[in-house]
């Protein structure tokens, strides 16, 4: 098996691409280039007579196409905004919506941009949030 035995069903995502498969023994790593963007991925298996089990026997039967997978499970992507909130944070999604929302660019909104996630909220800093929040004069 190699890349050109997967395709991948991209939306609102551009650039994704298979870059590697490897294996150890039965079982097979896809890595993927997640692209630029938020949306979805899903891995395809591509039938092209290649992928072929220990008996010589085409996945699928003879015939390309015949044993394509399309169906499998679809991925979120979801890139992160501020370089110290990962998206194994508690709060990440909460965050990152706050930031979509243009409630807040964080701490340090030039590049890299910060959230500060574990620093204290001033009153002003929540009286903005609150102003924005609910678009108040």
């Amino acid at each position: 098996m190699d890349t050109a035995d997967f395709t991948l069903t991209a939306t609102g995502v551009t650039g994704a691409s298979v870059t590697s498969v490897s294996s150890s023994l039965t079982i097979y790593t896809v890595n993927v280039n997640t692209g630029t963007g938020s949306g979805t991925l899903r891995l395809n298996v591509v039938d092209n007579d290649s992928i072929i089990d220990g008996g010589l026997n085409p996945l699928g039967g003879t015939g390309a196409g015949n044993g394509n997978y399309t169906s499998g499970e679809t991925y979120d992507v979801r890139p992160t905004t501020f370089v110290d909130v990962p998206t194994t944070y508690w709060a990440w999604d909460w965050i990152e919506r706050l930031n979509h929302a243009g409630v807040t660019t964080g701490c340090i909104p030039t590049s890299p941009m910060r959230y500060c996630p574990e620093n204290n909220v001033t009153r002003a800093e929540m009286a903005k949030f609150l102003v924005t929040t609910f678009n108040l004069p």
